[in-house]
């Protein structure tokens, strides 16, 4: 058997109703996701990805993930990808 999408969300699923009712797992959940993944579906995580599990904290209301980081060009770089002299002073 391999990963499915079927198969990720029937995953996600059983992880979360066994954490909710299985304090050792929860721990693993969140010390050893891979691990824990591994466990629930059978099957390897694919080399190279990474995946990261959170605990739903009931004295928050909301949680926001951020996005990754996004570096910014330079005044060359900017330059190169539009071809248009960008002036020192322009706010990009």
């Amino acid at each position: 058997m391999s990963w499915t999408e079927k198969k990720i969300n029937q995953t996600i699923t059983d992880i979360k109703k066994r954490a909710s009712e299985d304090e050792a797992f929860r721990k693993l959940c969140l010390d050893n996701p891979t691990e824990a993944v591994k466990q629930i579906s059978g099957l390897e995580m694919p080399e190279g990805l990474k995946i990261n599990i959170i605990e739903n904290d009931p004295d928050i209301d909301h949680t926001i993930i951020l996005p990754s980081k996004v570096e910014a060009f330079n005044t060359e770089e900017l330059e190169k990808i539009t071809g248009e002299k960008v002036s020192d002073t322009a706010k990009c």
